[in-house]
Order: C-alpha cells, then sequence, then structure tokens
C-alpha cells in the first residue's frame, strides 16, 4: 500500500528571538508577518514623502554658506590692471569682517571685476553686506577715480537670501563638502 508521510508544524523561533523590544513589541512579531512588515514600512515611507511636500522651505536647514559680491567697472583697463588697481585695494580690507571665510576674484580684459564672499553658515546675509559695503569704502582712497564715479556694487547672491538655491555655484559645492565630509581636517 502507499507510505504516509508525516507533516510537521512548523516550529516556534528559538528563545532569543522572543525578547521584548524597547517599546514592548516581541521581534518575531514582524518576523512572523513580512507582508504586514512591507506594507507599514511602506505607509510609512509614504507619509514621510506627504510630510516633506507641506514642510515649509523656512524649516528646511540652510546648507548653502551666504555670499555677497562686490562688482567695479575700469573702463578701457585689462585685467592685470582691474586685480592690481581695483581688486587688491579692496581684498587688503576685507579681512576683519565678522564670519568670513574666503573670497575670490575675477578681472576680465573688458575692465570688469567680480568679487564673492563667502560666510560661514548661519551668519546674516544683510550684517555681511553692510560690513562688506563699509570695508569696500574703506577702500575707496585707493581706487582709481574713474571706478568711483562708474560705481561699485555690493549685493546678496541669489542664493543668499534664506540660503534656498536650487542653483548651486561650483565654490559653494565645494565648501559644504569639505565642511560636511571631512570636518576633522577644517578648523
Amino acid at each position: 500500500m502507499g507510505s504516509r508521510v508525516a507533516i510537521t508544524p512548523p516550529q516556534r523561533l528559538p528563545d532569543a528571538y522572543s525578547d521584548k523590544t524597547e517599546n514592548g513589541l516581541e521581534a518575531y512579531f514582524f518576523i512572523d508577518r513580512p507582508i504586514f512588515a512591507s506594507v507599514l514600512s511602506i505607509i510609512i515611507v509614504v507619509l514621510g514623502l506627504v510630510s516633506l511636500q507641506k514642510l515649509p522651505i523656512v524649516q528646511f536647514p540652510q546648507i548653502t554658506p551666504p555670499m555677497v559680491q562686490i562688482d567695479a567697472d575700469y573702463p578701457g583697463a585689462s585685467a592685470e590692471i582691474v586685480a592690481e588697481a581695483v581688486a587688491r585695494p579692496i581684498e587688503v580690507q576685507l579681512p576683519g569682517i565678522d564670519n568670513l571665510l574666503y573670497y575670490d576674484s575675477t578681472s576680465t580684459n573688458d575692465g570688469h571685476m567680480t568679487m564673492r564672499l563667502t560666510f560661514e553658515i548661519g551668519t546674516d546675509v544683510d550684517i555681511a553686506q553692510v560690513q562688506t559695503q563699509n570695508r569696500q569704502r574703506l577702500a575707496e582712497p585707493q581706487l582709481p577715480d574713474e571706478v568711483v564715479r562708474q560705481g561699485i556694487t555690493v549685493k546678496k547672491l541669489a542664493g543668499s537670501a534664506g540660503g534656498h538655491c536650487t542653483e548651486l555655484h561650483r565654490s559653494q559645492v565645494r565648501h559644504y563638502l569639505s565642511f560636511k565630509l571631512c570636518p576633522a581636517s577644517n578648523p
């Protein structure tokens, strides 16, 4: 005749898996119910995404450092002359501005100079702009008369008003990565 095969019920997990967690649920509850655990995790992710869309932008942390830009024109001057006659006197006055991390300047052959000042994250960009403008005014006696007549502008950059901008300047990305990924090597 036929042989019978005995089917045994599934064994319970060993006692090591039945320890209680901090919030009182038994660990094997979710192990025994993987579909329930998967659905619950999907619900949590969806609720998180929905709540992220409703979170006001003001609540996001500032990740881009505030930046102030100085623009000046010296008509007819080459890039070298602009760098020496316009950028250098302003750069001499910049040390001492509160929370200034670094600055870089670019001079072009059409007589234009752009200087970008980057400040520590959390610095009030309005105060940084005023301090930068005060330092720029200290440099005006050393600048050529034509530059002063043309006017020197000191302005906040687009991403600095609140620190939320979809486009980041290359130096902003480099600054963020260097300070967040390698914090031990930074002062």
